[in-house]
Order: structure tokens, then sequence, then C-alpha cells
């Protein structure tokens, strides 16, 4: 976060001005380069994503590759004395939520982020909750075992980033998760919906660096998380 930040007023004007920059496509790539520079632990999302996309050959479990990537990308959470031994459930929650949730799951299966209907974002909500309410998963590990698993759709989020865009939601309770998440999907929904009408996903994915790097596709929805984190969460 930029240093001339010193007040409420600087940070909200900050908020603004990243968000209203996302469309833009030279922007939204140049801090994904950034965080392909600087983030560490994105071999691991790589991994997942293939993992799951193979595990009908591979006979790799979702529970086995959740229980991995969580770790390893939601390491604080578990870290934190607060919360010591949440995980001792974690694969079986998964596996739990994965054969209670298949349906909905499969409906969103074929959506994409930027095309998304009310419906759509009531649906990635209910999955949102019923994965944050576990607390060997929580709300922050949710967003992102949710975008390994429908990458196309799901928005990761992390406390600074939720922190940050609600600043502009005046109807925001503090505290309701379901709620903020809902507000930030509609909004990242609305932002993917400018980009697409610029670019296709597929032609913005050989334009971000890992594409060059290893051939890997990310989705839209994973570049603009790489953008929030790089703005409010890389320390």
């Amino acid at each position: 976060m930029p240093l001339e930040i010193r007040d409420l007023d600087d940070l909200v004007q900050h908020v603004r001005r990243h968000i209203s920059s996302l469309a833009d496509t030279t922007y939204l790539l140049g801090l994904c380069g950034e965080f392909v520079q600087k983030e560490r632990h994105d071999a691991t999302y790589i991994w997942a994503l293939d993992s799951l996309s193979s595990q009908a050959t591979s006979g790799v479990t979702y529970e086995t590759v959740g229980d991995r990537f969580l770790h390893d990308w939601n390491q604080a959470y578990y870290r934190d004395p607060k919360h010591r031994g949440f995980d001792s459930t974690l694969r079986s929650d998964l596996k739990e939520i994965r054969e209670s949730c298949s349906a909905e799951m499969d409906a969103l299966s074929q959506k994409v982020l930027g095309e998304l209907n009310g419906d759509d974002i009531s649906l990635s909500t209910k999955l949102f909750e019923t994965f944050g309410q576990r607390r060997s998963i929580a709300w922050t590990g949710a967003s992102k075992m949710l975008n390994v698993t429908l990458p196309h759709v799901f928005m990761i989020w992390d406390s600074s980033i939720r922190d940050s865009y609600h600043l502009l939601h005046e109807d925001h309770i503090s505290g309701d998760y379901v709620a903020c998440y809902s507000a930030f999907m509609k909004q990242s929904n609305q932002i993917a919906k400018e980009i697409l009408e610029k670019v296709p996903e597929g032609k913005l994915a050989e334009l971000h660096p890992t594409y060059a790097l290893s051939k890997f596709k990310k989705t839209l929805a994973k570049m603009m998380d790489e953008a929030n984190y790089m703005t409010f969460s890389w320390k």
C-alpha cells in the first residue's frame, strides 16, 4: 500500500482508483506481473488446478488436493493459536461438502465471471456460506477453495481485500461475511464484464506472464485477485 496513504479519506480514494483501473488491461496485467515476480506460493495454486482437472484419471481426491492447497494458501489461519486443531476435520469436511453440493457446483461449472446473472450470484453466495461455516475452512479459505474448484467463477477474498472493498459499500455490516462476499462478487462480476467487452478471457490469459513461463492459462477471476492482492495484501 502506497506510503502517501495517511488517513481514511486517502485510503478510500486509493481503493476507488484501484477498482476503477481494474478494467484497464494494461493496469491489470502489470499487477499480475508483479504477483508472478514476488509471490512464491503460486506453484501450489497451479498444482491444485492441474490435479483437480485430472482427478478422474489420476486417482487424486478432491479432499486431498484441498488439504494441501489450503494448508499452503491459508496457512496464517491454521497457525493462529485460536484455530489450533480446526484442520483436523478438513479432509472430511471437504469430502462431505463436495458430495452434498455437487449439483450446485455442476450448475456453475459452465459459468464465467463477467457473465453471471442474479441467480448465479445467489448460488455462488450459498456455496461460499456452506464452505465458510466449517471451522476447518473458514471464510478466507472458502473463497480460495471455491476458486480452485470453479476457477472461472469465484473470486479469492482475504481480510485486506475485504476490508478495502467494503469501504465503498454503504450498507456493509461488519462481521456479515456472507453479505460481504456477495457484494464483492457482484462488484467483481461487473468489472469482469467491462474487461471481457474489450478482450476475450483466453486472449488475456495468453498475455499473462504465467503463460510465457509455463503455458498455464489463468482465469480472469485469478488475474483480478492477483491485482487485488498486490494492491491491498502484499507486504
